[in-house]
């Protein structure tokens, strides 16, 4: 009711409750109907929606690699600062993806299931209707794995926990072994797709590695045959420790050092003997001479002149012809042992002259083979570019063949540490 301020301005009634009262009063019939109707709809929808079962699983990103794993283990280190929340909403999306999700529609028979597969059951006179009035899509016009596939996309929730690595999967469905069957598959599937993708850049490599390992065996062989072919050409044979050049020279060294040595040896005996013959006319003192078997034989006859002397001058006088005899002998004897010691002085003097012309021919000889030498120092020059050259390839032959050794452990899948591991696994939920 609207009444006028001095017969101009109209003001709005003041509202009044009974009024109110006496309006809803005249229209009951309509609110408890519409009461009654919306409570049946309720009621109707509770009874035919199916209750909902949710199960969760938690999934840990990390990188499971340990220091056995890996020849190198800073690589391990810096792979772990590498986790971070792109990487996590990264593997959120793998876990999203339909590659993974027609695993788990595939492993479990998801598409034989009515839940998922709308046709088992029949379009019902609602679907047909909704479907005819141009709402929703055709159940009709997908394969039985898509028809799956949208209903396990539709119940599928993935999500990362809060300031964490942790990674939740959920799904929800009216059967609860379902639910849980469903997340705890996904996760297992996830992890098994972590170790395929760690497996596969191994199995890439594993195959360049073979290639470039038969390619280096091949040039390595040729490499060393050039160096044995070419040592041959240059005569660049190699003895023990050096090629046989240098052991040769370091031999003939050896040898000129040891005839110097006789020749200076025998000229000092020859010499010692000659001043014992000099000096004191005698060589009792040399060991040279009295080494001679005929010098010992005119010792031998000289003591028993000796001593025939002696004893005759026991009884004779010194000019006695028996006397004169006697001494005569030992002076014979004496003059023989003098003669025997020069021949062993000519002995010596011709050792110490053979030892001069071997030292001489044995330096002609290294002479000749240092000459020889000098000029094939350029052929060892090129000798070892050509082993350096060997000992590369087999260096990275070898390297190669390592790291092909370590790739080939590493090939099976069950040996990829993979980047994630499960933290729980989804139960049966006992309530919807």
């Amino acid at each position: 009711m609207i009444s006028r301020d001095n017969g101009s301005t109209p003001v709005p009634a003041a509202i009044n409750l009974s009024d109110v009262l006496r309006g809803v009063l005249h229209r009951k019939v309509m609110i408890i109907g519409m009461t009654l109707l919306f409570f049946a709809g309720s009621l109707a929808y509770v009874n035919y929606t199916k209750p909902m079962y949710s199960s969760e699983a938690k999934i840990l990103i990390q990188n499971m690699e340990t220091p056995f794993d890996r020849v190198q283990a800073q690589d391990i280190q810096r792979s772990e600062a590498g986790v971070d929340d792109r990487i996590v909403a990264s593997q959120i999306a793998v876990l999203q993806s339909s590659d993974l999700g027609r695993r788990v529609i595939d492993e479990l028979s998801l598409a034989s299931k009515p839940e998922f597969n709308s046709l088992l059951a029949g379009l019902g006179p609602v679907s047909r209707l909704k479907l005819a009035l141009g709402f929703g899509e055709d159940p009709r016009l997908k394969t039985p794995e898509q028809r799956a596939f949208g209903r396990y996309a539709d119940e599928l929730t993935v999500y990362q926990q809060p300031n964490s690595n942790v990674i939740a999967v959920e799904f929800s469905s009216t059967n609860p072994e379902t639910a849980a069957a469903v997340a705890n598959t996904l996760s297992k599937t996830y992890i098994q797709w972590t170790r395929e993708s760690q497996a596969q850049p191994t199995e890439r490599a594993r195959d360049w590695l073979s290639a470039q390992i038969d390619e280096l065996r091949q040039k390595l062989a040729r490499s060393e045959e050039a160096v044995e072919e070419f040592r041959a050409e240059a005569g660049l044979l190699q003895g023990a420790t050096t090629t046989l050049g240098t052991q040769e020279i370091s031999e003939l060294n050896t040898q000129i050092t040891l005839a110097r040595a006789a020749s200076t040896e025998a000229r000092a005996r020859a010499d010692s003997i000659r001043d014992l013959l000099n000096s004191k006319g005698s060589v009792d003192a040399s060991s040279d001479v009295l080494a001679s078997a005929a010098v010992q034989r005119l010792k031998e006859q000289r003591s028993d002149a000796a001593r025939r002397l002696a004893e005759l001058s026991a009884t004779y006088l010194p000019g006695h012809p028996k006397m004169v005899a006697a001494q005569g002998e030992v002076n014979s004897v004496d003059r023989q042992i003098r003669s025997e010691a020069l021949k062993v002085v000519t002995s010596l003097e011709e050792q110490a002259r053979v030892a001069d012309a071997r030292e001489k021919s044995l330096r002609e000889s290294l002479d000749r083979l240092k000459s020889a030498e000098a000029s094939a120092n350029i052929d060892d020059v090129k000798l070892k570019a050509l082993e350096r050259e060997a000992s590369a390839d087999r260096a990275l032959l070898e390297t190669m063949l390592s790291r092909f050794a370590e790739a080939s452990s590493r090939q099976d899948q069950s040996a990829q540490p993979g980047m994630a591991r499960i933290i729980q696994s989804a139960s049966v939920p006992s309530t919807p």
